[in-house]
């Protein structure tokens, strides 16, 4: 993908790692460039995945709002915080096409 407005990027936004079009991790930061490439945070998921998907927002509580929404729909099972999110019902196949349907 050819990334044309890279500023937008350095600012708040969210982040879906993927395992072969599975979603097992999400989250979210006020620099999404920032912390998807900082070597100390989630060292193990980023060496894991072979697809990182970013969603810049136009601010950090929008950020927050959807990375609240893929939790509550995924439950990627790398999150390991996830007890403030009901159990979700949707199939492996259902997580994918909603990935699919985010891709631009």
């Amino acid at each position: 993908m050819r990334i044309t407005n890279w500023k937008a990027y350095c600012g708040p936004g969210v982040y879906v790692c993927l395992i072969t079009g599975e979603p097992v991790y999400v989250g979210s930061g006020k620099n999404l460039l920032a912390r998807v490439s900082s070597s100390a945070h989630h060292k193990r998921v980023f060496a894991l995945c072979d697809e990182v998907l970013l969603f810049p927002c136009e601010s950090i509580a929008a950020a927050r709002e959807l990375e609240s929404v893929l939790l509550s729909m995924m439950q990627p099972s790398m999150n390991t915080n996830n007890v403030r999110f009901p159990g979700s019902t949707m199939s492996l196949e259902e997580k994918r096409r909603l990935i699919d349907s985010l891709r631009p």
